[in-house]
């Protein structure tokens, strides 16, 4: 598979708490995104540990581990790890992410908060997968990103207790690519700047959130 991982610095942060992961053990490939949230303390540091933890975690899967549906399992309890080690070093930090582990022809996506999921055709058309842990969430994406509802988020990884994330599984076709996207790409860029972002991996100003994804071609 070939990746492409971009990530551009917001202005709303003295640092860039966008986090981005690839990881490969046997024929299992995992990608993830983490945004640590711009309004509560230490959310880039425990962005940064749980991208850590998760991605040495992944490498040190044995094979039985790494099936499906093992693999829903063994992601699970690397959360809990990484919340059980974040409890006391960032007790007040929040962040969203999106995991995706790809075996063979199929996918596996872990989420929680608004780090989302799509496909993307050859024409860099995006069809979002996931839906964010927000309020007003059954709307399509190009309208809830024009909501500030979509700030307010139900479910997220905090350190202070842990939260099942959600699961999802699809097939993946040849022709397809898989997108995986912090709020600044989906909300904060219009459909036509997402396409020339992918294409080009720069914007031409900064924006105003950091602003990531990771595109995996097959």
């Amino acid at each position: 598979m070939t990746t492409s991982l971009v990530s551009i610095k917001g202005q709303r942060t003295s640092h860039n708490q966008d986090v981005l992961v690839q990881a490969l053990n046997n024929n299992a490939m995992l990608y993830m995104l983490v945004d640590g949230s711009s309004s509560r303390a230490q959310s880039g540091e425990i962005a940064q540990l749980l991208a850590s933890i998760i991605k040495q975690g992944f490498e040190a899967l044995i094979p039985e581990q790494l099936d499906f549906p093992n693999i829903k399992i063994s992601m699970v309890n690397l959360l809990k790890s990484a919340q059980q080690q974040a409890r006391t070093l960032y007790p007040a930090a929040v962040v969203s992410f999106n995991a995706v582990v790809v075996i063979d022809s199929i996918a596996l996506s872990l989420y929680l908060g608004d780090c989302l999921l799509a496909t993307v055709n050859r024409w860099n058309k995006i069809y979002w997968k996931t839906q964010p842990h927000c309020v007003q969430n059954n709307q399509k994406i190009s309208q809830l990103a024009l909501l500030p509802e979509r700030n307010l988020l139900t479910r997220s990884f905090k350190a202070r207790r842990f939260e099942v994330p959600k699961f999802q599984v699809f097939a993946l076709k040849q022709t397809q690519k898989l997108l995986l996207a912090s709020d600044g790409f989906w909300a904060d860029l219009s459909p036509s700047q997402q396409a020339e972002f992918i294409k080009k991996k720069h914007l031409h100003e900064a924006p105003s959130d950091d602003t990531s994804f990771i595109l995996i071609g097959r």
